[in-house]
């Protein structure tokens, strides 16, 4: 049985989470850039993607990993 508060709701689905794993909305993402405090959040989650932490493949509604969001949201803000 899978306990409820792992569950993901479509409340959270509509936030637009970016990352799934570590509980990063688009919103919070993007206020750290204009906080010029979003270079921890990008080494982090590349960090543990690469150590095996991260289950997107599970978490995730569309089975993908994170990092091409997260490049897309920086794009968008820098204009590039």
């Amino acid at each position: 049985m899978i306990p409820k508060q792992q569950l993901r709701t479509a409340r959270i689905i509509q936030e637009a989470m970016l990352c799934y794993c570590f509980d990063i909305s688009k919103a919070h993402y993007r206020s750290a850039l204009q906080a010029d405090k979003a270079e921890p959040s990008k080494p982090f989650v590349i960090a543990q993607t690469r150590s095996g932490t991260c289950a997107c493949d599970i978490k995730n509604p569309s089975r993908q990993g994170c990092l091409a969001r997260l490049k897309q949201v920086e794009r968008a803000y820098l204009g590039s």
